[in-house]
């Protein structure tokens, strides 16, 4: 976790520890998506769907929010 800057929260394999480093790591690969690609609002389905996608593709998945973003009222 550590390539990830998340702090460690306790020992790994314990439902708390492991729920609040899942939490950390989600946090900052959100953190990174807003700020290398600009999307200052991320969704859940959005990054449901974008586990889904094959690494190859994930710039242009994520590029294509930013669309949806301008496309928005």
């Amino acid at each position: 976790m550590s390539h990830a800057g998340t702090p460690q929260s306790g020992t790994f394999h314990r439902a708390l520890a492991d729920a609040e480093m899942t939490a950390y790591l989600w946090m900052s690969m959100i953190d990174r998506i807003r700020e290398q690609y600009g999307i200052t609002g991320i969704f859940f389905d959005q990054l449901s769907k974008l586990s889904k996608v094959d690494r190859l593709y994930a710039c242009r998945y994520l590029a294509s929010l930013i669309n949806e973003g301008e496309k928005s009222p």
